[in-house]
């Protein structure tokens, strides 16, 4: 634990608080569509702030895996 130069305590470690969806459609859908999106693409990446991005989507959609699985098959078969 640590705190930042605002004085606020942090753990040191990114995470995602929030998700807002520029869209017209704001269902939880298009949430979990975006998440899977965003989770995938940012799954092969060592960032931190991609690691949070990551486990917020395996955590919120049900889709990523599924996700996650359709992009390996296609890079297997490239």
């Amino acid at each position: 634990m640590v705190f930042d130069k605002t004085g606020t305590v942090t753990y040191g470690v990114p995470h995602v608080t929030d998700v807002l969806l520029l869209t017209a459609d704001k269902s939880v859908n298009a949430l979990h569509r975006l998440l899977a999106i965003v989770g995938t693409a940012e799954s092969c990446s060592e960032h931190p702030m991609a690691g949070a991005i990551v486990k917020h989507a395996k955590t919120v959609s049900r889709l990523f895996y599924r996700a996650v699985n359709r992009v390996a098959t296609v890079l297997e078969n490239f």
